[in-house]
């Protein structure tokens, strides 16, 4: 899973040979495209701790809680913020918002 996250589009990483040092860019996926399958946002539980954020789902009409790169059927949650979700789905980013 980390792997998976470190190779995609939105992490460049970048290898200075001589110090050793690893630089990652966090671009900006914030506009991803709206999600529009059958996975819903019903809530976001936002903790000071980013990575301890949680998503209230709804998938196949159950609601369960998800953290950060936890994965329903092909679709992985990539971040959790206050009013939205990005998650990945197939190799595309998309956002979920509150409806």
């Amino acid at each position: 899973m980390a792997e998976e996250i470190k190779n995609t589009i939105f992490f460049k990483r970048k290898y200075k040979e001589d110090d050793k040092e690893i630089i990652i860019e966090f671009e900006n996926i914030l506009n991803s495209p709206l999600y529009t399958g059958i996975l819903k946002l019903v809530g976001v539980l936002e903790h000071t701790d980013k990575a301890s954020s949680i998503a209230i789902l709804e998938f196949k009409r159950k609601q369960n809680l998800y953290l950060e790169g936890d994965k329903i059927d092909a679709i992985t949650i990539i971040k959790i913020l206050k009013d939205r979700i990005i998650v990945n789905e197939n190799g595309g980013y998309y956002t979920l918002v509150i409806l």
